[in-house]
């Protein structure tokens, strides 16, 4: 904060935030989240930043149904021995799951083609390669991992987070 009004301002809204919501409390971790979300509340308020958008993702609680149908009609098929029964509702379980899942992804990236039609019939450039560039990268999973003191490789959270402590 390089002007000494908004540095001002963002002290002013920060000292009345802490007032309001002020508690005692003992806990180190509830105080630090709560001075976190004050400082980013404040902060956001005498800045004027907002949100930003987060990926909406096709697939929703319809397809989740659908594979956790899939996949226990998979486990009373194996349970069974693979009865012709116990195959016929597999594939029809599958069948469905892939059904739904289509049709969720399409009405997606149909959306997001007209997203992409509208965003250059306005002429918003900027916003349009913005959208254009992350709809064509792939999904990249992150990988946490690091070594212990042995040279052992760590990729449970909480081992990580007790390396580190």
């Amino acid at each position: 904060m390089k002007s000494p009004e908004t540095s001002f301002a963002c002290r002013e809204k920060l000292n009345e935030y802490l007032e309001r919501h002020a508690d005692d409390n003992d806990d180190i971790d509830e105080v630090q989240t709560f001075l976190k979300n004050a400082i980013t509340q404040t902060g956001g308020t005498i800045l004027n930043r907002f949100e930003t958008e987060t990926y909406r993702d096709w697939f929703d609680a319809e397809c989740k149904r659908a594979t956790i149908s899939k996949n226990n009609a998979y486990k009373r098929m194996q349970q069974r021995n693979h009865t012709q029964k116990a195959v016929e509702e597999y594939r029809t379980a599958r069948s469905e799951e892939e059904r739904v899942n289509k049709q969720k992804k399409k009405i997606f990236i149909e959306h997001g083609l007209a997203e992409l039609e509208h965003l250059r019939s306005n002429n918003e450039s900027e916003s349009l390669y913005q959208k254009l560039n992350k709809s064509r990268k792939d999904f990249q999973p992150r990988t946490i991992l690091c070594q212990n003191k042995e040279g052992m490789l760590l990729s449970e959270e909480d081992d990580i987070l007790r390396r580190w402590v």
